[in-house]
């Protein structure tokens, strides 16, 4: 069930980043971002496969490039959150740093013309919702929720 949620989150980002495919808004980046310094490597890596998968989909000429970055980014994040990750301060760091990462790599790797100043814009809007998105994300979808109606009853 822990998978099938996760997965499901996933998904429904990825049909709200989807539709507003006009704006370079990376919604499914940070999402994997959350997911990532919360979870172990194992169910990082099949988020980030999963969300590679979708995305790369809809793109077929850059096919493996968001399955690729997606699972190093998540790799990398949920093996050294313990040692880097303690509050949600470090959170918008990781944000920009991830999304400047990504930017950069597709201006190089991809040859992609995105323009500056929109995405300025979309950078600004995520770290923006991060800290919500990471209040909603630990408090609903990762919260240890209980197996029988009777087991937190005391």
């Amino acid at each position: 069930m822990k998978i099938f949620l996760r997965l499901l989150v996933i998904y429904l980002f990825f049909i709200i980043q989807y539709t507003l495919y006009k704006f370079p808004f990376e919604i499914l980046l940070l999402l994997l971002v959350i997911l990532s310094l919360y979870d172990e490597p194992f169910y990082a890596l099949l988020n980030a496969l999963w969300a590679g998968v979708l995305l790369d989909l809809t793109a077929p000429p850059h096919l493996g490039f968001h399955i690729i970055f997606f699972t190093l980014v998540a790799y990398g994040l949920s093996n050294v959150r313990r040692a880097l990750y303690n509050n949600r301060t470090y959170l918008l760091i990781i944000v920009a740093l991830v999304l400047t990462i990504k930017y950069l790599l597709g201006l190089t790797v991809l040859k992609a013309r995105t323009q500056f100043l929109s995405w300025f814009i979309s950078f600004i809007i995520l770290l923006i919702l991060a800290i919500p998105l990471d209040f909603l994300i630990t408090k609903v979808i990762l919260r240890k929720w209980p197996s029988t109606p009777l087991e937190n009853l005391y």
